[in-house]
């Protein structure tokens, strides 16, 4: 099941660019943050399923560490190049 919700999602994905996958998980990304923001404030942050990094990108501004977990390369490999530790 969870391979093929992994399969899913890279196909989805496969066709856009980082900027354009970003463009599109704005919305959802602002929800999670909105959401989560007093929660999250000064603690660590661990985000299973990363995808572009979305929600990372917003938390670490009141988060006191972020870390993601992503299966998909590319992702991991973009979000390192942004300063954000990915696994």
């Amino acid at each position: 099941m969870l391979k093929d919700a992994y399969a899913a999602t890279v196909d989805e994905v496969a066709d856009m660019t980082w900027e354009t996958w970003i463009r599109e998980t704005n919305q959802d990304d602002d929800r999670r943050y909105d959401e989560l923001m007093d929660t999250c404030e000064g603690k660590s942050v661990l985000e299973f399923g990363c995808g572009n990094g979305g929600f990372l990108r917003r938390i670490k501004n009141v988060a006191a560490r972020v870390t993601g977990i992503e299966l998909m390369d590319a992702a991991r490999e973009n979000l390192t190049q942004e300063g954000i530790s990915v696994y």
